[in-house]
């Protein structure tokens, strides 16, 4: 799921032309540039998000977003990106 929409703000979405944002609750949404169909697969630690999309990264960048990139290319292969590669840790 995370694939298709994430959330780069508490009160965004951000999601390809692919899902409609409009089923999330009324929350506004950004689409990720059409070039990158899994740009959407962003990871928000703290106030900087990580992408590997570059394009979809300048979106959020316009956007105010600290976004910093990342390179995916060997998880692309086996079919994940920076959300599946997470964990969550609570202290």
């Amino acid at each position: 799921m995370k694939t298709a929409v994430t959330a780069p703000a508490d009160d965004l979405l951000l999601n390809p032309a692919w899902v409609d944002g409009r089923e999330f609750g009324g929350l506004p949404w950004i689409e990720v540039d059409p070039r990158e169909p899994f740009g959407a697969n962003v990871l928000r630690l703290g106030d900087t998000l990580l992408s590997a999309a570059p394009h979809t990264r300048a979106r959020l960048e316009a956007r105010g977003f600290v976004v910093r990139a990342v390179e995916v290319s060997k998880l692309a292969k086996a079919e994940a990106g920076v959300t599946c590669c997470s964990l969550i840790v609570t202290v």
